[in-house]
């Protein structure tokens, strides 16, 4: 395995429907969809069935049955699910174990330290293809080496939003939901070419709108609302994932903007996102927030309908209080 190099192959779709598939070699990606039991993987993607399926990146409902795969260390990296033969390799699983800042991707070096690739004739499943989904599933299949750099630009993508070089490209370029242009972008990265032009207007679409929330920073657009909590209010739609890295000592980011798509002016999108200084241990479901959905360090309102209320500071000194009270 070479970290500067990526095997070369050409992709083709498979299925009709609902069911096509990307394919990049033995790497499938399908279109997003919701948390499913495991079996029902193999009724969903039926041209998959003759596979041991390593699903990457997206959730698995657990029912018991399943069994921890964990590293020599005794991390947790996922869930065997030995009557459906799938794996189950996800940084978002329902589990406290999960409740840090790990990424899919560092899970994958663990599993490839301790169990190697992926046995041949297998396949990894993808729902989404952004930084983390790539990476793991590159690594996971012996395309990348487990090396920490990938590790490090999964976290960077996922929990910290610093600046990456790898982050910041598979992620932009996430938007084109195109598996072999992001594949073939990460190779001309790491082997220092020249990026194709539409990855380059992604790329530098992304470091703006970094560059917009770092103004919006450093010009006082920040309010401490006391115990380690932010509050940011914008005009407009907000970019979550570049903050942590902007306010290191920061516990919880709030940022509201309006909700818009035919709501009136006193609903709001409401993020809340855990900062790098957040509480070990602690986690965001707890605390219970109004018209709230999300994982342990991060969510919002949007898909609840947004929250409706005058004032979103509201909504920032309800989260210092139950953060508070959750001590």
């Amino acid at each position: 395995m070479n970290e500067d190099s990526l095997v070369s192959t050409k992709s083709r779709e498979t299925g009709k429907g609902a069911e096509r598939l990307q394919q990049y070699d033995n790497i499938y990606l399908a279109p997003p969809f919701s948390v499913l039991e495991p079996g029902k993987i193999r009724e969903k993607f039926p041209q998959l069935s003759n596979f041991w399926i390593y699903g990457c990146d997206f959730a698995i409902r657990r029912n018991g049955s399943e069994r921890e795969i964990r590293s020599n260390s005794g991390v947790l990296i996922g869930f065997r699910h030995d009557n459906s033969r799938v794996i189950n390799i996800d940084h978002h699983a329902e589990t406290p174990e999960m409740a840090r800042f790990v990424s899919t991707t560092n899970l994958a070096i663990l599993f490839v330290q301790t169990e190697g690739t992926i046995p041949q004739g297998n396949v990894v499943l993808l729902n989404h293809n952004d930084t983390d989904s790539t990476l793991s599933a590159l690594i996971l299949t012996g395309k990348l080496s487990p090396s920490d750099r990938f590790g490090q630009a999964a976290i960077a993508a996922d929990h910290t939003g610093e600046r990456n070089d790898i982050a910041d490209l598979l992620n932009a370029i996430s938007a084109k939901k195109d598996l072999v242009f992001s594949v073939d972008c990460l190779n001309k990265l790491l082997r220092g070419e020249q990026l194709p032009e539409e990855a380059i207007e992604l790329l530098n679409k992304r470091i703006a709108e970094r560059q917009v929330l770092e103004e919006f920073i450093r010009t006082g657009g920040l309010e401490n609302m006391g115990n380690g909590v932010l509050f940011g209010r914008f005009t407009g739609p907000v970019r979550s994932e570049f903050i942590p890295a902007m306010v290191p000592e920061a516990r919880i980011f709030v940022l509201a903007s309006p909700l818009g798509e035919g709501t009136d002016e006193n609903t709001w999108d409401i993020k809340v996102r855990a900062g790098q200084s957040f509480p070990k241990g602690m986690n965001l479901q707890r605390l219970e927030l109004p018209s709230w959905t999300g994982r342990w360090n991060a969510g919002g309102t949007k898909r609840q309908g947004g929250w409706h209320g005058e004032d979103p500071r509201d909504y920032a000194l309800l989260v210092v209080q139950r953060l508070t009270l959750s001590k």
